[in-house]
C-alpha cells in the first residue's frame, strides 16, 4: 500500500511540475526541442498510466493542459 501511494505521489509530482521535466530535458540532457517535447510528452503519459482511477480524476485539468502545451 505504502508503495502505491509513492508511486501516485511520483507520478502527480512530475503532471503538476512539467517545467521540471522541460527543464531535465532540455538542460540536464541536452535535447534538442522535438526530442525533448517528446520524453516528456512520453513521461507524462507514463505517469498518468500509473495513477489510480481517482487520482487521475484530481489532476485531470493540468494533465490534459500540459499535453495541450506539448
Amino acid at each position: 500500500m505504502e508503495g502505491a501511494c509513492l508511486a501516485n505521489a511520483d507520478a502527480m509530482s512530475h503532471i503538476e511540475h512539467v517545467p521540471s521535466l522541460l527543464y531535465l530535458a532540455y538542460i540536464h540532457h541536452d535535447m534538442g526541442i522535438d526530442e525533448g517535447q517528446t520524453w516528456v510528452k512520453t513521461k507524462l503519459q507514463r505517469s498518468w498510466q500509473k495513477l489510480r482511477e481517482d487520482v487521475q480524476d484530481f489532476v485531470k485539468d493540468k494533465y490534459e493542459a500540459a499535453l495541450k502545451v506539448l
